[in-house]
């Protein structure tokens, strides 16, 4: 079928419903099995695309069968290289349904806590999800060394440095190795986490006032 096709397909009255059933339940197999969604997170067929924006138009959204695990699972495993590639995780993860994009994402949240998973893999998390990812700090005995490498990470890499800037930590709540090594990135380039030097009382209380004062006219994240 030609693009041409469904487009007049989807834009028709009810003369093409059951048709219309019948496709949506053929882009459903998709997400029929792991390693069909695993292999259309890097190619996904046009047609096969444009059927579930078509659902998604219509507010129809897909439960999976299988464990949503396959998410967060994959970022584990993947090589670099694949992951760079996955362009269409994200918008296959739109297509599920309220509750388990959620699941998708507390999941998801998870993999950033574990150090060692590499950290290429960590920020393709963010650059993908990082509208809807916010860090929500764990319970104080779990560590967040994986979380303050990402700092050291971000002075080359502006989305990730935006992204961390717009969430909310207790560097109180760290090890103190741990804060050190958050806390030392974000004093050493207080110009590209002006959110954090702003509105944390840590930072404010271990940085000099010149220091403090560069924030003040800095850009925040775009919306």
């Amino acid at each position: 079928m030609g693009p041409v096709f469904l487009h007049d397909v989807y834009q028709s009255g009810e003369q093409f419903d059951i048709l219309k059933k019948k496709l949506n339940a053929l882009a459903c197999g998709v997400f029929s099995s792991s390693e069909r969604l695993i292999e259309c997170f890097t190619v996904l067929p046009v047609n096969m695309r444009f059927i579930l924006e078509q659902m998604q138009l219509q507010g129809q959204h897909i439960r999976m069968e299988g464990s949503v695990g396959i998410f967060a699972s994959w970022f584990r495993d993947a090589e670099p290289d694949v992951v760079t590639n996955a362009e269409n995780i994200h918008f296959l993860w739109s297509c599920l349904d309220d509750t388990q994009r959620e699941t998708v994402l507390d999941e998801l949240h998870d993999v950033l806590l574990e150090r060692h998973i590499r950290i290429d893999s960590r920020i393709a998390i963010i650059t993908r999800f990082h509208n809807e990812l916010s860090f929500i700090e764990p319970e104080k005995a779990v560590e967040r060394r994986a979380i303050a490498a990402l700092f050291s990470a971000s002075v080359d890499n502006v989305l990730l440095s935006q992204w961390l800037d717009r969430q909310t930590f207790s560097f109180s709540s760290w090890s103190p190795e741990d804060a050190r090594t958050a806390t030392s990135c974000i004093m050493n380039n207080s110009e590209i986490f002006p959110l954090i030097c702003r509105n944390s009382q840590y930072i404010k209380n271990r940085m000099l006032p010149e220091k403090a004062d560069v924030t003040e006219d800095s850009d925040t994240f775009p919306d």
